[in-house]
């Protein structure tokens, strides 16, 4: 993989963040930034479960952008694996 893949990779990532709802833009940027389920939720003031809801969306509307069949994680997702 070269730069330019690399970089075109880094473009679809930001396109992608950006088309989510602010919400889960908020939840993606915390769970980047290395914070766990429970410390979102705490951030955000929603339970722990809402927390793996959300993350589940985020992995479902980043395997439709991205056109991935499989069941990646929401790692892969949110931390530039596409």
């Amino acid at each position: 993989m070269d730069i330019r893949d690399i970089l075109l990779q880094q473009v679809a990532l930001h396109e992608f963040l950006t088309s989510l709802p602010m919400y889960l833009q908020r939840v993606a940027g915390l769970y980047r930034d290395g914070y766990s389920y429970a410390e979102i939720a705490e951030q955000l003031n929603v339970q722990v479960g809402t927390v793996k809801r959300y993350m589940a969306r985020i992995r479902l509307l980043g395997q439709a952008f991205f056109g991935k069949s499989d069941n990646q994680s929401a790692d892969c997702v949110v931390n530039n694996n596409i």
